[in-house]
């Protein structure tokens, strides 16, 4: 017995819209006239097109910390003012999230904190803080973010704090390149790639 398994495309879906103008719904009219349907009511202009249907970022900000240098134990390592040495280069910042404990319990490579780890990894589901509070959150590194919009209240002094972050969501970012006769344009219209 052979199965045959179609595969949908999900992501751009048939879309309708009334159309309008200065807010007032447009109807059908030929020689003049309205076009009524059989209730004899006005028939309403409808658009037609295609429409991206998912998220194009997830829905979980995401935060962007500065790294700092470790020794071989863990331990942060710090200057003769005892200010802390962060990393430099492609190294220096990292993106995290807070997700229950639960979540994390079999991925404790992804922990951001050392000590926290250890102690996760050591006791589980019971995992206690150095003041004997239950560990409930930790942060874990997640893939780079993308500033999502910048915020208004409540500024840093740190410009790298002053956005918010987010993943990719299920959509691929090129579906948000428009498709022209000439190939896909960049959202910004500035580059144009061949269609293959």
């Amino acid at each position: 017995m052979v199965q045959k398994i179609i595969s949908k495309d999900t992501i751009t879906q048939q879309t309708f819209k009334n159309i309008r103008k200065r807010n007032k719904i447009q109807y059908l009219k030929r020689n003049g006239e309205y076009v009524m349907d059989q209730n004899q009511n006005k028939i309403p202009l409808k658009a037609k097109g295609d429409t991206i249907r998912g998220s194009i970022f997830k829905d979980t900000f995401i935060g962007k910390i500065r790294e700092v240098k470790r020794d071989e134990n863990g331990k942060p390592i710090r200057d003769k003012n005892k200010k802390l040495i962060f990393k430099e280069g492609n190294d220096e910042f990292s993106w995290v999230v807070r997700k229950e404990l639960k979540d994390v319990i079999n991925n404790s490579q992804r922990i951001v904190d050392p000590e926290i780890k250890k102690i996760i990894e050591r006791d589980k589901l019971n995992a206690k803080d150095q003041q004997g509070k239950p560990i409930r959150r930790v942060r874990i590194k997640v893939k780079q973010g993308k500033e999502v919009k910048k915020r208004i209240n409540y500024k840093s002094k740190l410009e790298y704090k002053n956005q918010y972050y987010a993943e990719s969501g299920s959509i691929p970012h090129a579906l948000l390149l428009e498709e022209s006769g000439m190939g896909i344009m960049l959202q910004n219209g500035s580059q144009f790639m061949p269609f293959k």
